[in-house]
């Protein structure tokens, strides 16, 4: 268990992982929080609490997280992933300060990319479509989020959580291994299209 907005519990997490293993491969960071309340209603409602709650948990964690991988990486580098979704580009009803929360998440995704990129470490995020998992069953207006975009995007379909993974293994392994500092879209192609 790890709180990771607390930078030495993140500290003992890499340490008991160094004593373990004494160097990784990849990290993957799919860590988000928003209150209940900062979701839904008018976005400038959204309190200091609530802000600092969102851009705290969903991305100043990255920060810490690939700081503290980054001495445990090999001489060979590795990788590093997040989630994150369209919000962070367009406003989606419902997802309010997450969408500000994801736009400064894939900021930190170019600045760690550059940071790392001379021990080959390489720092990108899928932004995927949505999936109905715990945490989007919150999202107020989620059920219209997928339908509009099953009937909006080329492949006419929603992705699913396999095609996610399958990014992820792709973006974790060496076949990526030029690619960094990218938001890569899994969202059949919803990202693409105008109306």
């Amino acid at each position: 268990q790890c709180d990771a907005t607390q930078d030495d519990q993140v500290e003992a997490v890499y340490d008991h992982i160094k004593n373990e293993w004494s160097e990784i491969d990849f990290v993957v960071h799919c860590i988000a929080y928003a209150e209940r309340d900062d979701l839904g209603g008018d976005f400038s409602s959204t309190n200091i609490q609530g802000f600092r709650t969102a851009l705290e948990t969903s991305a100043y964690t990255l920060m810490p997280v690939v700081g503290k991988a980054s001495t445990l990486f090999g001489e060979s580098g590795g990788s590093v992933i997040t989630l994150t979704f369209d919000a962070s580009q367009r406003v989606y009803p419902g997802y309010n300060i997450m969408g500000t929360a994801k736009a400064a998440l894939e900021n930190e995704v170019r600045q760690l990319a550059v940071e790392f990129g001379n021990r080959n470490i390489r720092v990108n995020a899928i932004s995927a479509g949505p999936l109905p998992t715990l945490a989007a069953r919150s999202i107020p207006g989620f059920r219209d989020m997928t339908r509009a975009h099953r009937e909006r995007s080329p492949l006419q379909r929603n992705i699913n959580h396999q095609e996610v993974a399958d990014t992820a293994l792709f973006l974790l392994s060496p076949m990526s291994s030029g690619i960094t500092g990218a938001v890569l879209p899994v969202d059949a192609g919803y990202g693409i299209v105008a109306l």
